[in-house]
């Protein structure tokens, strides 16, 4: 019976006591980013993958003989499923 017990205490210990497992939000910087055509990009932005949201986009694209330069900035954004 002491043995059972002791087993059950563990048990509940080891729930109890596990952290929650989570992926905080990470800020993902762009450095060194070229394209094909001699485009860069430059900038950061926020993804949580816990949510699937992006935030705090803040990119810039420089022109090249194709494209226009851009910059990217937005507050906040969810990717569809």
């Amino acid at each position: 019976m002491n043995k059972l017990w002791l087993g059950a205490a563990a048990l509940v210990m080891m729930t109890l006591g596990s952290p929650t497992v989570g992926a905080a939000p990470i800020t993902w910087y762009l450095q060194g980013v070229t394209f094909a055509d001699g485009g860069t990009a430059s900038g950061s932005f926020v993804y949580d993958a816990t949510t699937n949201v992006y935030s705090g986009v803040n990119v810039s694209v420089t022109a090249t003989s194709s494209y226009p330069a851009t910059i990217f900035s937005r507050a906040l954004f969810m990717v569809p499923n």
